[in-house]
């Protein structure tokens, strides 16, 4: 990107800081002549200001996927169709409830069963369970800025890294090449 486009960007987003605040606060019973309402307005910029700094000097985005996986992917889901994609899950089994104390703050915690029944694709990592992301905006981590899913295998004893933090590469290739050969059995 050029000096002078990267100057209009950097001025646009810093000149959004205080609308996007006002935006945010607009729905909440927001005074802004108020003494809290000028400093909620404050706290809520101040997020806003380094939430914009850190996007602003963060590196741009770059692919990291096999882009060749995605037709055998798309074929599979479209198979499936909406309906197929989006299953209504079993009822949550419970394994029990437990009090839990956060300060003042008195809540249960439940743990639970559940069979999320998705793509047979999947299978073929044979995990135990499946973590599925979705991130909006880069406040949350999105890289590629267009609505996507991260599907995960999760295994006990191996934690997944952070979001938006790359993997082992290798791991990665060999995943995607497993998946593909799946759905290439289906297809």
């Amino acid at each position: 990107m050029d000096l002078r486009r990267r100057g209009a960007l950097i001025a646009r987003e810093l000149g959004s800081v205080l609308p996007r605040s006002a935006r945010a606060l607009a729905g909440e019973n927001w005074s802004p002549t108020s003494g809290s309402g000028l400093r909620r307005l404050g706290e809520v910029a101040l997020d806003e200001l380094v939430l914009t700094g850190m996007t602003l000097t963060a590196p741009p985005p770059t692919v990291h996927s096999d882009l060749g996986a995605y037709p055998h992917i798309a074929a599979e889901l479209g198979a499936l169709g909406t309906a197929g994609c989006y299953r209504d899950p079993e009822p949550l089994r419970s394994t029990g409830t437990r009090l839990r104390n956060a300060g003042r703050l008195t809540f249960e915690q439940i743990r639970y069963v559940h069979d999320p029944r998705l793509p047979e694709a999947l299978a073929a990592f044979g995990a135990p369970g499946v973590k599925i992301e979705q991130y909006n905006e880069a406040a949350a981590g999105q890289t590629v800025f267009h609505l996507h899913y991260h599907v995960l295998p999760c295994w006990e004893n191996l934690p997944l890294g952070p979001a938006g933090r790359m993997g082992d590469m290798e791991r990665i290739k060999a995943d995607a090449a497993l998946l593909a050969a799946e759905l290439a059995k289906d297809g």
